[in-house]
């Protein structure tokens, strides 16, 4: 069975946990229709509503995603407060 995402683990500390995902399996056919910002927009934007609904002390921080042609998505949460 192919998993959904590839990952590493980057920091995992107290106040913060930060991976980077290097294959996502819903960026290839996404791409291949062209549509790299309408994904971005309506699959990888919505990670910032998921972890606000774990706790709204949590801060989630990217710069980069698959979708939109970087090498990696990078995920930080920090934990404010």
């Amino acid at each position: 069975m192919q998993s959904i995402v590839t990952y590493e683990i980057v920091e995992d500390s107290e106040k913060a946990f930060e991976i980077n995902v290097t294959e996502c399996i819903l960026v290839q056919p996404v791409l291949e229709l062209d549509a790299g910002r309408i994904g971005n927009a309506l699959l990888c934007d919505a990670d910032y509503g998921h972890a606000q609904g774990f706790s709204p002390r949590i801060k989630m921080i990217r710069n980069k995603t698959l979708m939109l042609g970087h090498d990696c998505c990078n995920h930080r949460y920090v934990l404010q407060g």
